[in-house]
């Protein structure tokens, strides 16, 4: 078996007082998409901080099989620059790597196409929808061809039909390559449909209390009875805990 591509063992966190995390144990497999759930507050966004280095765990160890240009990031607001075209935006991270004018702009082009905003490439963040620029930001997540992809309830804006869409379109392009997904959200519903397991937070200080195989091949279907049963397995999971 190949080793996790992400590994944190026994992480905590706390912040004066107050504890958030309290030894968190998750791993991520190359390829496999590993949804994370929890009670609101329960400090999945501080898990998050952590497994991108952005703060330092108090104990615990933390292992990434990427460097950080193979890790794409997609936040639940866009972030993106006003003053840069959508094409610049998407190439922001090639821009960074040092990747020639040429290629990035080709290859933000290919990335936009696959959200299906290649026509949209010259324009200006302002002038796109909200949940226009959500897909400019997957795209410039995607654009790097990354081999983890960290999404942070990056759809929590879209109505239900186009949630679907935007995480079916997700779904194609992590399996064309083989990009492991880790994706956090609040949305049972969402973790069950994408997820090749679901990992659930406890209140806090957080554990991972219980990681829910989900056996289900794909494409799946939001009535489909299994999925049903797991989400309502979920739920009953996050309410006790």
């Amino acid at each position: 078996m190949s080793p996790a591509l992400l590994s944190a063992q026994e992480l905590t966190k706390s912040y004066g007082e107050l504890d958030v995390l309290g030894r968190v144990t998750l791993e991520v497999a190359p390829g496999e998409i590993c949804c994370l759930v929890g009670p609101t507050g329960c400090g999945k966004s501080t898990l998050l901080r952590l497994l991108l280095a952005l703060e330092q765990p108090d104990a615990g160890t933390l292992t990434v099989g990427a460097s950080g240009a193979e890790v794409g990031v997609v936040f639940q607001e866009d972030a993106l620059m006003p003053w840069r075209s959508i094409a610049d935006n998407v190439a922001l991270p090639l821009e960074l790597a040092g990747v020639a004018a040429a290629e990035r702009r080709e290859r933000a082009l290919a990335s936009l196409g696959h959200v299906g905003l290649d026509g949209r490439a010259d324009q200006l963040p302002g002038e796109l929808s909200g949940g226009m620029r959500q897909y400019v930001s997957l795209a410039r997540a995607m654009v790097g061809e990354p081999r983890l992809l960290v999404l942070d309830e990056p759809f929590g804006h879209f109505d239900p039909e186009s949630r679907v869409a935007v995480e079916s379109l997700l779904l194609e392009w992590l399996a064309e390559r083989g990009t492991a997904a880790l994706f956090v959200t609040h949305n049972i519903e969402e973790a069950v449909f994408l997820g090749d397991r679901v990992a659930v937070l406890s209140a806090k200080p957080s554990t991972v209390k219980q990681t829910v195989e989900v056996d289900l091949p794909r494409p799946r279907s939001l009535d489909d009875p299994r999925l049903l049963e797991l989400r309502r397995e979920i739920t009953e999971l996050i309410k006790w805990w």
